[in-house]
């Protein structure tokens, strides 16, 4: 997965798992199906905002928790966006079915 993509989840991933803001974007974060139970619930804002044709601005500012890493020339693909949004959250939901955890494993 690309790092720009990532980057519209991780903001989820600070507000629920707390030790993942000291470590985890560089490194191993075990995460289970409740955690990601959690972190999918976060998600209908962002959905919102993409379909609701929110200024990219503010999508930027509210839903990427490190804006720096995006290309200073960013241009938001909302369509493809939420595509991923919805690839990655079935994929989640299909490993947990199958494991008790997933590993996020950082840059």
């Amino acid at each position: 997965m690309r790092e720009q993509a990532f980057l519209f989840i991780e903001w989820t991933l600070f507000d629920v798992i707390p030790e993942y803001r000291c470590y985890g974007h560089w490194g191993s974060t075990w995460v289970d199906l409740g955690t990601w139970r959690l972190i999918f619930g976060r998600l209908p804002a962002l959905r919102r905002a993409l379909l609701g044709n929110a200024r990219q601005d503010f999508i930027i500012r509210h839903y990427v928790s490190s804006p720096g890493l995006l290309p200073r020339r960013f241009n938001l693909h909302r369509k493809a966006l939420l595509d991923f949004l919805d690839r990655f959250e079935a994929r989640i939901l299909d490993l947990c079915d199958r494991y008790p955890f997933v590993i996020i494993d950082g840059i």
